[in-house]
């Protein structure tokens, strides 16, 4: 298991190199671009759309319980405000996209491996990287904040919509609070986190499907090997971002 880690982790920096150096390599497909533009991120919005508002209406139910028991139900909005913008927000969202667009770009590059496609594009002289990964890195890395933006929104909305419901709270002052109190870095954290969250994702989802091997067994463990070393990426790169804004605010 460690050798197997050390390995990867020495295959995965020049991978990195040849991705990021592909990004200012013409040609630039502005197609496959817009395509995975469309593909990761407006094809997203439905389920993000359903799991902000959820995450939203469940953190406000469970927060006022705790409130009440301390006398602070004032406070609600915005704790759940803070929680959504820094941390549920962000880390749940890059989990969300891992299972549904991280996995499918790893299948999608280990078809392409298993199919002879990529020795196809070798043999007309097309670096596969360069013509594969550029598309996928820029949609992860912009579509992610725009994403988690969304969620944001929508999470907060829901909340504010709920408080007045279950609480003595009416809806103008919460409305106060969002325009008087609510500090901006908050939204920007949680924007900042999504930018690499998503510029990881797509490394590391490309890797495995470049590194898979020919068939259907090794088709499954690359696509789970994927999602698994993005969703520990993602949890670790939460911790260490947060404790950079922890210092830095």
């Amino acid at each position: 298991m460690l050798k197997k880690f050390i390995i990867t982790a020495g295959t995965f920096s020049p991978f990195a190199f040849r991705v990021f150096s592909s990004l200012f390599r013409p040609p630039f497909r502005i197609s496959l671009i817009f395509s995975q533009f469309i593909k990761i991120g407006l094809n997203s919005i439905l389920i993000i759309s359903l799991t902000g508002a959820t995450m939203g209406l469940i953190l406000t139910q469970q927060m006022l319980f705790a409130l009440r028991q301390f006398g602070a139900v004032e406070s609600l909005y915005m704790i759940v405000s803070k929680m959504i913008s820094t941390e549920l927000s962000p880390v749940v969202t890059a989990l969300l996209l891992i299972a549904k667009n991280g996995s499918s770009i790893t299948s999608e590059i280990g078809i392409m491996k298993t199919t002879n496609q990529l020795d196809v594009l070798e043999s007309m002289n097309i670096d596969p990287i360069q013509y594969l990964a550029p598309s996928r890195i820029l949609a992860c890395t912009f579509m992610f904040p725009l994403l988690c933006a969304y969620s944001i929104i929508v999470g907060m909305a829901a909340s504010l919509a709920l408080i007045p419901i279950i609480t003595e709270v009416d809806l103008a002052q919460s409305i106060n609070f969002l325009i008087q109190r609510y500090d901006v870095h908050e939204l920007l954290v949680g924007i900042i986190k999504s930018f690499f969250f998503g510029m990881f994702v797509a490394l590391i989802s490309l890797f495995h499907g470049f590194n898979s091997t020919r068939g259907a067994e090794g088709l499954s463990l690359a696509t789970t090997e994927g999602v698994v070393m993005s969703s520990i990426a993602i949890i670790l790169l939460d911790f260490i971002l947060g404790k950079i804004y922890v210092e830095i605010f």
